[in-house]
């Protein structure tokens, strides 16, 4: 294969599909979990606003973001569906080789973490919908979890140190 080639969609298709079939499939992880929450989300709002004869713009926006949200967190899901291990190699002339298989982790990431911020300004445009004081509710409910997480972290790592600590040694029981 010389270097000007340029496969046809076709190509990429067939050898996107060799590859989930060559890969171990994951059942169970974390980020699966966070995309079909994700997923769930926009599928509900979307089946909400079936029942509504016109958008205002905010739920306007909303949708778009909702519609727009769903394939990349599909994708990310098929990502996080499957373990693509890296093979590195390198051509004749010393250039090394891309392989699907290394970019997927990469690309699926990037997808789905571009997809779970959509989704995010989703929920922000439906805030808006209910007006500025649920916009500012909403940041503040963020604010407060934000420093409740916080305060859990450095109480743990104080926790964790203290433990870490030497004792001295108990005194002999007579």
């Amino acid at each position: 294969m010389n270097s000007d080639y340029t496969p046809d969609f076709r190509s990429l298709v067939g050898d996107f599909f060799r590859l989930l079939a060559k890969s171990p499939a994951i059942t169970g992880s974390y980020r699966q979990l966070v995309d079909a929450a994700h997923i769930g989300v926009c599928l509900l709002f979307l089946a909400t606003m079936l029942g509504l004869q016109r958008l205002d713009p905010p739920l306007s926006v909303a949708s778009i973001a909702f519609v727009g949200a769903l394939p990349l967190l599909g994708f990310g899901f098929l990502g996080a569906s499957y373990k693509f291990e890296p093979t590195p190699a390198v051509r004749p002339g010393g250039h090394p080789v891309v392989y699907l298989r290394d970019a997927m982790p990469l690309a699926t990431y990037l997808l789905e973490s571009t997809g779970i911020l959509v989704v995010w300004g989703g929920m922000v445009a439906v805030a808006w919908h209910f007006g500025f004081a649920a916009l500012i509710a909403g940041a503040g409910a963020v604010v407060v979890f934000l420093l409740i997480l916080a305060g859990t972290y450095f109480g743990l790592a104080r926790l964790s140190a203290r433990e870490a600590q030497p004792r001295p040694p108990d005194p002999p029981v007579s």
